[in-house]
């Protein structure tokens, strides 16, 4: 069985979230990211052997451009980190 969680939370699928599986491979799938999605994401994976457990920080970083016709007539771009 593998279990997720968010924060400590468990995490579902739902119209955002999707975990897929192919095989022995878990996927968790993010759609229009927010900021809210920050934090730590976890994975626990358990059998009849035992527990395995991972854990990663999620960052949401953005980045976009718009176009600054009085600043050099020229295409502007932006990071954000959340």
């Amino acid at each position: 069985m593998c279990y997720r969680y968010k924060n400590g939370m468990p995490l579902a699928n739902t119209s955002r979230t999707k975990i897929r599986q192919n095989g022995d491979v878990y996927t968790l799938v993010l759609d229009d990211v927010t900021d809210s999605d920050k934090g730590k994401i976890t994975a626990e994976i358990k059998n009849a052997l035992g527990t395995e457990t991972c854990h990663c920080d999620f960052k949401v970083v953005c980045k976009f451009s718009y176009y600054v016709p009085w600043l050099f007539q020229s295409w502007v771009s932006f990071v954000c980190l959340f």
